[in-house]
């Protein structure tokens, strides 16, 4: 404050009311607390994760982009207190922001309790191998000791949760017309991966798990299914949320419609969102099938997103997710603004090249990853003899017609 040319007032931004204001500083303290709870828990066989400082800025970063044009995005009751109290008015702002803070990290609690219980018990510590009665999550137990596993309906919360972020995230860059919307994306996109990619494995994107699955990754076909559902209805609950927030902005009756980038054709943006969205579907599965980039896999996702979301933004969006584009479609159609709806022609052909884009890349990884996708037995062949026939004893006829050394 000393150095500062002016004060920093905590209060809502112009044209944002308070419920706006302090809305977003729930979302976004509760994004927050969420990441340093997920990243940074121990125990007996649990690690810090290694990034767990670099998720804690980026979702500070992510929420910072997406919020500070309407609430100035604190995020920390500290610093609210401290900016609300020296700004010389509006005293009551400050604690308005201070409980407005402290629900979203309420809220950030109780999500990683229901997310984490399996692997917790009463008193917070982490619990043992044994199933917990009643917990989906622990309906089956790996052996030796490593922990309850991780149940369906857990999984697919957690999709669900990261593509709520995502979505909501993405939209309200939109409505500031902000140009760091690829960077706040992809921000709050890495902190989610390693938040919640023990559980589901973080795809986050209907056209991800189609990639996974066509690629030969962890995940089946009706697990695929569920995926998508609950990443769909998480965008579309997300889209309800940036709507809202559409309609309190000064940009309220303008229409956001999914169209091809000024001088493209629906074809080029088509063709963006195919190749965009292959080079995203091929590096997650490149991550996540070599062992030495998994502890790196969320960051280089994430920056696949931010290329991808440079690269062809000016012509399709960017969007590279089909969740996405739904959820823009629903809340184009809950605020039309003054320009209508959009023509359905456009973003379906943008849906139709993702899951193309995906599609390809499953095939295009399948041919130059063939022996990561190869069953042991067949990379333990020698010249055409299987690892049994090199290992096999010789026969002592054999053995005898041999010379001495």
């Amino acid at each position: 404050m000393v150095c500062a040319p002016h004060l920093a007032v905590v209060a809502p931004v112009a044209p944002f009311h308070a419920g706006y204001a302090l809305g977003a500083e729930v979302i976004y303290t509760a994004v927050l607390v969420f990441v340093v709870l997920n990243c940074t828990r121990t125990g007996k066989s649990k690690e810090p994760h290694p990034f767990f400082g670099l998720a804690i800025g980026f979702a500070a970063m992510g929420g910072g982009y997406a919020v500070g044009h309407i609430s100035g995005a604190a995020l920390n009751p500290a610093v609210s207190v401290a900016l609300g109290m020296g700004g010389g008015k509006d005293h009551h702002w400050a604690f308005a922001w201070f409980g407005a803070e402290l629900a979203g990290s309420g809220a950030a609690t109780g999500l990683f309790w229901l997310l984490r219980r399996s692997e917790l018990s009463t008193d917070g510590t982490e619990s043992s191998s044994a199933p917990v009665e009643g917990d989906t999550g622990a309906a089956e137990v790996p052996p030796d000791g490593a922990g309850p596993a991780v149940g369906w309906k857990h999984k697919c919360a957690a999709e669900a949760l990261g593509t709520f972020v995502l979505m909501t995230t993405f939209g309200l860059n939109i409505i500031s017309g902000s140009r760091a919307t690829a960077y706040s994306a992809s921000a709050v996109l890495m902190c989610m991966i390693y938040s919640l990619g023990d559980l589901s494995g973080g795809h986050f994107n209907p056209a991800v798990t189609l990639a996974v699955l066509g690629g030969g990754g962890k995940v089946t076909r009706g697990e695929a299914a569920k995926y998508m559902l609950a990443q769909v209805v998480a965008a579309l609950l997300a889209a309800l949320v940036y709507a809202a927030f559409h309609m309190g902005s000064a940009v309220g009756d303008k229409s956001i419609k999914l169209l091809p980038g000024k001088g493209y054709d629906i074809f080029q943006a088509g063709l963006a969102e195919l190749l965009g969205t292959f080079v995203l579907g091929y590096t997650v599965l490149a991550v996540t099938m070599e062992g030495y980039c998994k502890e790196v896999g969320g960051l280089v996702i994430s920056l696949a997103v931010l290329a991808g979301g440079f690269a062809v933004g000016s012509v399709s969006g960017g969007e590279l997710n089909p969740a996405l584009v739904l959820g823009l479609v629903l809340g184009n159609v809950v605020n039309p603004g003054k320009g209508g709806v959009g023509a359905p022609a456009a973003w379906l052909v943008l849906l139709v090249c993702e899951f193309l884009g995906a599609y390809v890349s499953s095939v295009i990884f399948r041919i130059t990853h063939r022996l990561e996708l190869m069953p042991d037995d067949d990379e333990d062949d020698v010249k055409g003899l299987s690892k049994a026939d090199v290992e096999a004893p010789v026969p002592a006829s054999k053995a005898a017609a041999r010379p001495a050394s």
